[in-house]
């Protein structure tokens, strides 16, 4: 087992959870009374989901589903890493390394979607902040499975 392997794991699941928990929470925006988030805004003790969405919202789901998806293929391509070097003629240390570069350019695309569109009433919140700690993760989870990848 290889020290280089197991970091690159670690960091691709860590990656992936943190996208994982901003996506879902709803604290991207915060003012003094209300807090809302990709899929539901919450005032006072009483959340409810969106009634209608704005094309930027939507815009900002979908590349960030996306990076789930690819990031979750890094995370998958690395875990059978250990047991095989590649899955038909594929070698699975560049699907790790492609997945996760392709996973933090779309959430760079998201974030910078959600940043620009946003109004300056509100606060960003701490899922906000997970987002963008997610694509230096993911970019960073590609460099270690390329230097993976350049050992075997």
């Amino acid at each position: 087992m290889n020290v280089w392997h197991v970091g690159t794991l670690a960091c691709a699941v860590i990656s992936l959870l943190l996208l994982f928990i901003g996506m879902a929470s709803d604290h991207w925006m915060t003012d003094i009374s209300s807090h809302r988030g990709l899929w539901r805004v919450c005032s006072l003790l009483r959340c409810c989901t969106y009634i209608s969405v704005r094309a930027y919202l939507h815009a900002t789901r979908a590349f960030l589903v996306i990076g789930v998806i690819v990031g979750a293929l890094a995370c998958f391509a690395l875990g059978a890493l250990f047991s095989r070097p590649k899955i038909a003629s594929y070698s699975l240390s560049m699907v790790a390394v492609i997945a996760s570069f392709a996973a933090s350019i779309s959430i760079l695309i998201a974030m910078a979607i959600f940043t620009g569109v946003t109004d300056s009433d509100h606060s960003y919140g701490w899922s906000f902040g997970l987002g963008w700690v997610s694509f230096p993760l993911f970019i960073i989870t590609g460099a270690l499975a390329y230097k993976l990848h350049s050992q075997q």
